[in-house]
């Protein structure tokens, strides 16, 4: 992490804090830095500026008030402190962020800046995740990496689509998670325990962490080395098979190697192994107090990780030269009773009205991906060039079965997927001595996909081949202008998605419905504006983005009139439709004392249907399978998605004795929004719409650190995800929960 720059001593308030800097601002800038200013102007309080951060979402190291788009860097010491250790945990209140939480780790769904395909998505997620220089997005569906944030250097945000730097899947923006680098002059490690106790929860949350990182050739080899285990106890409760059933244990280790061979060369290598187990879902009945729905069985998931990725840069006078090499094999399990929805057509195929419907299932992707890139080196003035290529390969299995007796497997999918990807891209752009810089970048993707898909249906198997072959094109343009410490920017980026393939569903005679055989690759294009600002001598930061994003055919997500989801895009039915979204974002981080610190975001997202369609509302009967076809009327608001997300933290520091202290607090906003497009009964809730409040406070005393918390202070129970599968569940935040953590460093 970067050190304070510098520390200023203020006596009253200075010529520059006065009415002279005012005229400046904007009305919104100017309340907040006005309120903000009481601290600044304290006097005899020795002042330090606001953390430099450096990040890479340019694909080069470049502080973050330099970088000309809407970027957040979460570091490795606040998320510790908050203790968070999942994106489930950091990501809600981040502005224009927002995650659906699935009803299992594979069904899990990331967006930012309202692009989304639905909680529930069958389709390449819409925003890029990567660990390290590794990708995992590449990889549709059931893909999503769930890494553990252990000893993790930071995780970056960057909101919009960059799919010229970033690949497919970038469109609403993409998310990087930066592990640490092992030390080269030193040997040193942390150990950290962890106990807390959840409100419902017959068990204690355990927590235990250990890194130790030492160097083999003093100055130039070093290797580290993370591990760790995490218990969360489970809080709700069976109606027959017992209580606390959704315990979550994860466990993994993470070895790092990194290398200053010669003062130009340098490589680091990544190991990485995980696994998460569950031994339920957390969805409960609404209604009740965290009671789940009645099933014959428990219905555990498994997720399990083995990645490596190994980075060898040089960083030479004439140009840098990066090549990322890397591989993940991801494998996800899991066990469902669906007698709820498979149990009414039974008796009609001969079953029994006591028959249990139990879904098994596996989902295992192995994926290959190499990158070069060649980069100018850093200049001030003068030409920047980037240049790249990408390749990837993917070969994913995901089967699935319902046994029952004599029909053999009553509902199963089984699927193989050999996707290969080769891409070339590169940037051009131009720094003049007056501030302005402009850069413009292109992308070009080839990429093919054999799929294998065989959906069984009443016991009734329906196989179908198909290929996919396109050749996306996805250009970027900007410009920004630096003014002192100051950085203005307007950019239009493209994001595209890979297409995807369908399993054939089987229709019953009669039934007027054509599903198609696959949904196309969908793109948008976002266009944006935004000021990164310094005031009152770099103790404050003020950030601000506005956007507008046109998605034009997106694929989405849908439910047949048969109640089963499938994937087709939103103009196949009706042309020229699509996803019209607007908004903006602010991030304000201050300093106004050196005690004291202070951050808040807000962010604003207008997601929007942009004409009347059809496709998305359908409504069945479930005995004649007569289907009526509701119009989704201009204007609709795209599902999962809330207005308004925001979150505020503040810390102070302080002595006890001879030994540092801090005290803190931390809000995170997350509106309301709709989980469906569908408007019968039932299958439309409105979620979200709470507010969270999280405390700490920590004491050092030598080399040990205690820290006492209490996350969702106030126990707030909003439902923020939905399951329509009879009967109905729903999914809410972590009931409050309090701890404490001990860590020793060395």
């Amino acid at each position: 992490m970067a050190k304070k720059l510098r520390t200023v001593l203020v006596s009253g308030c200075t010529p520059a804090m006065r009415p002279s800097w005012r005229p400046q601002c904007t009305p919104l800038s100017r309340a907040i830095i006005g309120l903000l200013s009481v601290g600044a102007c304290l006097p005899l309080f020795a002042q330090e500026v606001v953390e430099t951060v450096v990040v890479s979402a340019t694909k080069r190291a470049e502080p973050i008030q330099k970088v000309p788009m809407s970027v957040k860097a979460l570091t490795g010491e606040q998320l510790q402190e908050r203790g968070v250790t999942t994106l489930e945990d950091a990501l809600p209140g981040e502005p224009g962020v927002v995650i659906n939480k699935g009803t299992t780790a594979v069904s899990r769904n990331v967006a930012i800046r309202g692009v989304t395909d639905t909680a529930f998505a069958l389709t390449q997620s819409t925003v890029a995740i990567y660990i390290d220089e590794l990708p995992t997005s590449v990889v549709q569906s059931s893909g999503n990496v769930d890494l553990a944030l252990y000893d993790i250097d930071k995780v970056i945000l960057i909101r919009g689509p960059r799919s010229t730097l970033y690949g497919s899947a970038s469109l609403g923006g993409t998310i990087k998670i930066e592990t640490r680098n092992p030390s080269l002059r030193s040997t040193e490690g942390s150990v950290r325990l962890g106990l807390s106790k959840t409100q419902g929860a017959g068990g204690w949350n355990q927590e235990l962490v250990a890194s130790v990182s030492s160097p083999l050739v003093k100055d130039q080899v070093a290797v580290g080395i993370t591990a760790y285990r995490n218990k969360q106890a489970g809080y709700v409760d069976h109606p027959t098979l017992g209580n606390d059933v959704n315990e979550v244990a994860t466990e993994g280790v993470r070895v790092a190697l990194f290398g200053q061979l010669t003062p130009q060369w340098s490589v680091s290598g990544r190991l990485y192994a995980q696994e998460i187990k569950a031994g339920n879902g957390s969805l409960f009945l609404p209604g009740t107090d965290l009671r789940t729905k009645p099933t014959a069985i428990l219905e555990p998931w498994s997720d399990k990780l083995g990645a490596g990725s190994v980075a060898l840069k040089y960083d030479g006078s004439a140009f840098q030269f990066v090549s990322a090499t890397s591989y993940f094999d991801k494998i996800a399990k899991y066990d469902t009773d669906n007698t709820g929805f498979f149990g009414p057509f039974g008796p009609a195929f001969g079953l029994p009205a006591s028959q249990i419907y139990r879904t098994i299932g596996e989902f295992s992707s192995k994926v290959f991906a190499q990158e070069f890139r060649f980069l100018s080196p850093d200049a001030k003035n003068g030409l920047t060039w980037s240049a790249g290529l990408f390749y990837s390969t993917e070969k994913s299995i995901n089967t699935g079965g319902t046994p029952v007796p004599v029909i053999g497997n009553f509902f199963g999918s089984d699927s193989s997927t050999d996707r290969r990807q080769t891409a070339v891209f590169g940037e051009l752009g131009y720094k003049f001595e007056n501030g302005l810089t402009v850069n413009s970048g292109l992308r070009y993707t080839q990429y093919t996909s054999d799929d294998s898909n065989t959906l069984t249906q009443f016991g009734r198997p329906q196989p179908a081949l198909a290929r996919l072959n396109e050749k996306p094109l996805t250009p970027h343009v900007s410009a920004s202008y630096a003014l002192g410490k100051d950085t203005y920017y307007a950019q239009a980026s493209q994001g595209f998605r890979l297409g995807k393939t369908n399993f054939p569903l089987f229709i019953p005679p009669g039934l007027n419905f054509v599903q198609p055989a696959f949904a196309g690759s969908d793109s948008l294009w976002t266009y944006e504006v935004g000021a990164k600002t310094s005031w009152l001598a770099n103790r404050v930061n003020l950030n601000l983005a506005a956007y507008a994003t046109r998605w034009k055919n997106p694929q989405l997500t849908v439910f047949a009139p048969t109640g089963f989801t499938y994937v087709d895009s939103l103009g196949r039915r009706n042309p020229g439709a699509g996803i019209d979204v607007r908004g903006f974002e602010l991030d304000i981080v201050a300093r106004p004392t050196s005690a004291l610190q202070v951050s808040a975001g807000l962010g604003y997202v207008d997601s929007r249907i942009n004409r009347d369609v059809i496709g998305l509302d359908t409504v069945t009967n479930p005995l004649t399978f007569a289907v009526e076809e509701r119009v989704t009327p201009k204007g609709t608001r795209v599902v999962g998605i809330p207005r308004v997300t925001a979150n505020a933290t503040a810390r102070y520091s302080f002595s006890v004795g001879h030994w540092p202290a801090f005290v803190g607090a931390s809000v995170q906003h997350v509106g309301k929004y709709n989980s469906d497009f569908r408007t019968s009964p039932g299958s439309n809730r409105v979620l979200g719409d709470y507010t969270a409040l999280d405390l700490r406070a920590g004491l050092d005393i030598k080399d040990v650190s205690f820290t006492l918390y209490v996350n969702n202070a106030t126990n707030a129970r909003p439902y923020v995800v939905q399951n329509t599968l009879p009967p109905e569940t729903v999914g809410s935040i972590r009931p409050r929960t309090m701890g404490i953590v001990a860590s020793y460093q060395f």
